[in-house]
């Protein structure tokens, strides 16, 4: 989890998105959402809103019924995961007192 973070001044809510989508696979709304411990509908809704805003995140819609929706990170997401996976060691580290490595 990214939760350890929260004392950074970063938009945790959005790495949190971007680390659930890590696997590159498409993820509907509520399987994100039991993914991050504490986060709100809305604040879900608006982080996933700016992440395709901005390239990281492509939301997919299925001309299906009932309609479903998917989301995936994409390559400029994913550029963003090895700081991401930097930031959750970093946390675990400094919990036990050790430095991060690279």
């Amino acid at each position: 989890q990214v939760t350890g973070v929260q004392t950074c001044a970063l938009p945790i809510w959005r790495l949190q998105v971007l680390w659930s989508l890590r696997d590159g696979e498409g993820l509907r709304y509520g399987s994100i959402k039991s993914s991050i411990p504490g986060i709100t509908d809305m604040m879900l809704s608006q982080s996933l809103r700016e992440l395709c805003q901005t390239g990281l995140v492509e939301r997919r819609q299925f001309q299906e019924i009932p309609p479903r929706v998917e989301y995936r990170i994409l390559q400029q997401g994913s550029t963003l995961l090895p700081v991401i996976r930097w930031l959750i060691d970093w946390q675990r580290n400094r919990m036990i007192g050790q430095p991060p490595q690279g």
